[in-house]
């Protein structure tokens, strides 16, 4: 599997800036974009917790370096949910 590329961007919605990381040959990353994007489709619940979990881990430490990325805290929250039974396991 190639090791593929990275292409961090910041855009603005409104006045909020939003971080855009565009991944290309990365064919996991894509994979689990998709699940993370049914799950977000499925339930609603799953969407707002990720986004409130995501700013929980951002205020700890705005240093990207010392905390867990945003796509690890999605994964691991879907993984928690599905096992608790929140959620449906799709695979």
């Amino acid at each position: 599997m190639s090791a593929g590329c990275l292409l961090e961007l910041t855009m603005t919605f409104g006045n909020e800036p939003i971080k855009v990381d565009l991944l290309v040959n990365k064919n996991l990353e894509v994979l689990n974009s998709q699940l993370i994007g049914t799950y977000c489709k499925l339930d609603r619940r799953y969407m707002e917790a990720a986004l409130c979990l995501k700013r929980i881990f951002k205020s700890m430490d705005p240093d990207k370096n010392n905390r867990l990325n945003s796509f690890s805290v999605y994964l691991l929250l879907l993984a928690f949910m599905i096992n608790d039974n929140y959620l449906p396991h799709l695979l």
